[in-house]
Protein backbone atom coordinates (compact mmCIF):
# COMPACT_ATOMS: atom_id res chain seq x y z
CA UNK A 1 0.00 0.00 0.00
CA UNK A 2 1.26 3.45 -0.88
CA UNK A 3 1.10 6.21 1.74
CA UNK A 4 -1.16 9.12 0.67
CA UNK A 5 1.66 11.69 0.58
CA UNK A 6 3.87 9.36 -1.47
CA UNK A 7 0.99 8.68 -3.84
CA UNK A 8 0.30 12.40 -4.35
CA UNK A 9 4.00 13.11 -4.86
CA UNK A 10 4.14 10.42 -7.56
CA UNK A 11 0.92 11.72 -9.14
CA UNK A 12 1.97 15.36 -9.33
CA UNK A 13 1.94 16.53 -12.94
CA UNK A 14 -0.18 13.52 -13.93
CA UNK A 15 -3.89 13.27 -14.75
CA UNK A 16 -5.93 12.17 -11.73
CA UNK A 17 -9.59 11.42 -11.07
CA UNK A 18 -10.95 12.81 -7.78
CA UNK A 19 -14.19 11.44 -6.30
CA UNK A 20 -16.05 13.92 -4.07
CA UNK A 21 -18.51 13.32 -1.21
CA UNK A 22 -21.45 14.57 -3.29
CA UNK A 23 -20.67 11.87 -5.94
CA UNK A 24 -19.22 14.29 -8.49
CA UNK A 25 -15.91 13.39 -10.07
CA UNK A 26 -13.20 15.77 -11.19
CA UNK A 27 -10.53 14.85 -13.69
CA UNK A 28 -7.48 17.03 -14.26
CA UNK A 29 -3.73 17.40 -14.01
CA UNK A 30 -2.57 17.46 -10.37
CA UNK A 31 -0.68 20.72 -9.97
CA UNK A 32 -0.19 20.65 -6.20
CA UNK A 33 -1.48 19.52 -2.82
CA UNK A 34 -0.97 20.13 0.89
CA UNK A 35 -1.05 18.18 4.14
CA UNK A 36 -4.86 18.49 4.31
CA UNK A 37 -5.23 16.87 0.85
CA UNK A 38 -6.42 20.18 -0.61
CA UNK A 39 -5.73 19.64 -4.31
CA UNK A 40 -4.96 22.03 -7.14
CA UNK A 41 -6.01 20.71 -10.57
CA UNK A 42 -5.36 22.19 -14.01
CA UNK A 43 -7.61 21.58 -17.03
CA UNK A 44 -10.25 20.11 -14.71
CA UNK A 45 -13.50 18.56 -15.90
CA UNK A 46 -16.45 17.93 -13.59
CA UNK A 47 -18.67 14.92 -14.21
CA UNK A 48 -22.06 14.34 -12.61
CA UNK A 49 -24.76 11.78 -13.42
CA UNK A 50 -26.26 14.10 -16.02
CA UNK A 51 -23.38 16.04 -17.59
CA UNK A 52 -19.70 16.82 -17.96
CA UNK A 53 -18.33 20.35 -18.03
CA UNK A 54 -14.90 21.95 -18.32
CA UNK A 55 -13.83 24.00 -15.32
CA UNK A 56 -10.21 24.91 -16.02
CA UNK A 57 -8.06 25.47 -12.92
CA UNK A 58 -9.68 24.52 -9.59
CA UNK A 59 -8.80 24.02 -5.94
CA UNK A 60 -10.55 21.12 -4.23
CA UNK A 61 -11.03 21.20 -0.46
CA UNK A 62 -9.51 18.07 1.05
CA UNK A 63 -12.46 17.48 3.39
CA UNK A 64 -14.64 16.83 0.33
CA UNK A 65 -12.32 14.22 -1.23
CA UNK A 66 -13.24 10.55 -0.94
CA UNK A 67 -10.68 9.08 -3.34
CA UNK A 68 -7.93 10.03 -5.77
CA UNK A 69 -6.94 7.75 -8.62
CA UNK A 70 -4.04 8.36 -11.00
CA UNK A 71 -4.28 7.38 -14.64
CA UNK A 72 -0.52 6.81 -14.61
CA UNK A 73 1.91 7.07 -11.69
CA UNK A 74 5.25 8.77 -12.00
CA UNK A 75 8.45 7.19 -10.69
CA UNK A 76 8.66 6.40 -7.01
CA UNK A 77 10.49 9.08 -5.04
CA UNK A 78 13.82 8.15 -3.52
CA UNK A 79 13.35 7.15 0.11
CA UNK A 80 16.00 8.23 2.56
CA UNK A 81 16.07 8.60 6.30
CA UNK A 82 15.95 12.39 5.71
CA UNK A 83 12.61 12.11 3.85
CA UNK A 84 11.16 9.86 6.57
CA UNK A 85 11.78 11.44 9.98
CA UNK A 86 12.46 8.83 12.60
CA UNK A 87 13.01 6.08 10.00
CA UNK A 88 15.87 3.66 10.50
CA UNK A 89 17.43 1.31 8.00
CA UNK A 90 17.46 -2.28 9.14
Amino acid sequence: MVAPKDFLARSQGQVVVVVLKDSRTLKGKLEGWDEFINLSLEEAEETTESRTRKLGKVVVRGSQVIAVQAEKLGPAPAVTTESRPGARWR
